[in-house]
């Protein structure tokens, strides 16, 4: 069974804010005839009259590949959710910053859900989303940023909330698509014979939330 596969890069695009890092654990293991010491490290931190803490740095997980294959007959294989953990001591928000089609030309094209009609399935539609909301993408060339607020892409985006994670807490975003199904049009025979594989990068910016 021939198969497409597409590699999507997650980039985090980090602002400044404020965290405590875990503490290490110590073992000790000296003989009980002895008297060990062992230091704790202990972090203060005095918020201003704002009630905001010292700036400091996140503790944020994110992965930084994910990738959907399209089986031979059409079908769109959606990857796991895309699991954020925040363990700073501040609530995150996520936002989705810039999708990038770095083979505009060729490999996999994304369009709009209502253009997949017309394609074959070297043509996908493709959404992330999460508990704040779901943004399109998209690789037209006139496209400054490749994200979409609307599934027909008549409104363009900028910075896009996906997910606001509290401190301490875990978010899902979620990527799914569709894929291209009018076989009245031609694929190429590399395509027919090998499949094809591209690449895009979606940027993230995580910002500290104002709640």
């Amino acid at each position: 069974m021939k198969k497409k596969l597409l590699s999507l890069v997650l980039a985090g695009a980090m602002v400044a804010s404020t965290s405590v890092s875990a503490f290490a654990d110590e073992t000790i293991t000296n003989p009980d005839t002895e008297e060990p010491t062992t230091n704790i490290s202990i972090t203060g931190n005095v918020q201003n009259n704002s009630g905001q803490s010292p700036v400091g740095r996140f503790n944020v997980t994110i992965p930084t590949t994910a990738s959907f294959t399209v089986k031979s007959d059409g079908t769109f294989v959606a990857p796991p959710a895309i699991t954020v953990k925040n363990d700073g001591n501040q609530g995150i928000d996520i936002f989705a910053a810039s999708f990038t089609d770095t083979n505009q030309n060729g490999g996999i094209t994304v369009v709009k859900e209502s253009d997949l009609k017309t394609h074959n399935r070297d043509h996908v539609s493709l959404k992330i989303s999460g508990d704040s909301g779901t943004v399109f993408l998209g690789s037209e060339q006139g496209s400054a940023n490749g994200l979409y607020s609307k599934s027909d892409f008549t409104a363009q985006t900028g910075d896009f909330k996906l997910a606001n994670i509290p401190s301490g807490g875990r978010g899902n975003l979620t990527l799914s698509g569709s894929a291209g199904d009018n076989d009245q049009v031609e694929l190429d025979e590399s395509i027919k014979q090998n499949g094809v594989q591209d690449t895009f990068t979606l940027t993230l910016k995580i910002k500290k939330s104002a709640k």
